[in-house]
C-alpha cells in the first residue's frame, strides 16, 4: 500500500471546523483526480468521508472507473440529495440496518455488510472495587480541543467524590496533551484497551460509542461543536440522538449531552448515575444483533461481493 496522504490530516467535525483542513483536503483531492486519470485503476473502493469520496465517485464515473462504497453518507441525518450521487457506484455496502430501508426509498439498491466492531466477542461487565471510567474525546484535532478540558474537569469533581477513582485515556499520539498530575490517569494505546479497563465510557460523538456499548461499556456521549457549527447543525440535522446507539436501537438508552448541557457538572452527574446503574449485557446483545456482518465476516462479504460483481461484468 502506498499512503497518499494522512486521513490526520484531513479530518474535522464540523462546518467551520473543515475550513482549517480545506487546503489539504484540496491537495488530496487534485492528487486522486491525477491518479484516476493517469493510471485508470481497475477498481476504486471508498470508505466513509463523502466530501472527498462523493467528488472521486462522480470523477471515476466518467472515466469509466468501477467504484464501491463502504459506509456511505449519512443522507438520512441531512442533505439527503447526496443519495443521487451515489447511484455512480457499482454497489454501496451499509453499516447499520436502518440505512437500508432509506437508501431504497432514494431509488437505490444498497447491500448491508454489518459493522466490524459487531464481530468481536462482547466481554462480561467490569466490576472493580473503585470507580474504572474511559475518557474518550475522539481522534480529531477540534474534537479534542473542546471536549478534552470538559473531560479533565468532569473527572476532576468525580475524583473529589470518589479518591480512588481511575481514568482511562486514549488519544493518537500527535494529540497526546500534558496529562495533569491530580488524577489518576492511565493511558491506552487504542480506545478498546481504554475501554476494557473500565466500567463505561464518557466520550465524544461518533463511532467510539457504538464500540463502548458492544462491549457493555456504557457510553455517555458528548457533542459540543464551533457555535456558529452548532448552530447551523440545529437547522440542517434533524436526529433524535446524537448516539449511535441510540439511534440503532430508536431509543435513548445511553446519556446524550449537547451543546450548552456539555458541562463538567452536567457530565460529573451523569457519571454518578452510571456508577449507580448496574449494567445490562442485553442491550450490547441487542445492539450485536442488529449490526452484524452476514457470513463469513464484514471484509470477506465486501470482498466477494465485489469479485463477483467484476466476474458478472
Amino acid at each position: 500500500m502506498t499512503l497518499l496522504t494522512h486521513l490526520r490530516t484531513l479530518a474535522a467535525n464540523g462546518l467551520f471546523e473543515a475550513l482549517w483542513v480545506l487546503p489539504a483536503f484540496l491537495r488530496c483531492y487534485l492528487k486522486m483526480r491525477r491518479i484516476l486519470k493517469k493510471d485508470r485503476p481497475r477498481a476504486l473502493l471508498l470508505v466513509d468521508f463523502p466530501e472527498l469520496n462523493l467528488r472521486l465517485l462522480k470523477r471515476a464515473a466518467q472515466l469509466k472507473i468501477p467504484a464501491y462504497y463502504i459506509a456511505p453518507p449519512q443522507t438520512w441525518a441531512w442533505r439527503a440529495s447526496r443519495a443521487e450521487l451515489l447511484r455512480a457506484a457499482q454497489c454501496v455496502f451499509c453499516l447499520y440496518p436502518f440505512e437500508i430501508a432509506h437508501l431504497r426509498s432514494m431509488g437505490l439498491h444498497p447491500v448491508f455488510a454489518g459493522h466490524p466492531l459487531a464481530e468481536a466477542p462482547c466481554p462480561p461487565p467490569l466490576h472493580p472495587r473503585d470507580p474504572s471510567i474511559a475518557l474518550l474525546p475522539g481522534s480529531r484535532l477540534k474534537s479534542v480541543q473542546r471536549l478534552w478540558p470538559l473531560m479533565l474537569e468532569a473527572a476532576r469533581i468525580l475524583a473529589e467524590r470518589h479518591p480512588q477513582a481511575t481514568f482511562h485515556v486514549s488519544l493518537p499520539p500527535h494529540l497526546m496533551p500534558p496529562l495533569p498530575n491530580d488524577l489518576q490517569l492511565v493511558t491506552h494505546p487504542s480506545a478498546r484497551e481504554a475501554l476494557l479497563s473500565s466500567q463505561f465510557s464518557i466520550c465524544g460523538a461518533g463511532t467510539v460509542t457504538l464500540e463502548s456499548a458492544l462491549l457493555n461499556r456504557p457510553p455517555i456521549t458528548l457533542a459540543r461543536l464551533h457555535p456558529l457549527s452548532w448552530f447551523l447543525a440545529k437547522k440542517l440535522v434533524h436526529l433524535p440522538s446524537v448516539a449511535l446507539p441510540n439511534l440503532l436501537l430508536g431509543e435513548r438508552r445511553y446519556p446524550e449531552l449537547w451543546g450548552a448541557d456539555c458541562r463538567p457538572e452536567r457530565i460529573a452527574d451523569e457519571a454518578e448515575k452510571s456508577l449507580a446503574r448496574a449494567q445490562d449485557p442485553q442491550w450490547a446483545e441487542d445492539l450485536r444483533a442488529l449490526c452484524k456482518p452476514p457470513s463469513p465476516g464484514f471484509g470477506a462479504f465486501i470482498a466477494r461481493h465485489i469479485e463477483d460483481a467484476r466476474l458478472e461484468s
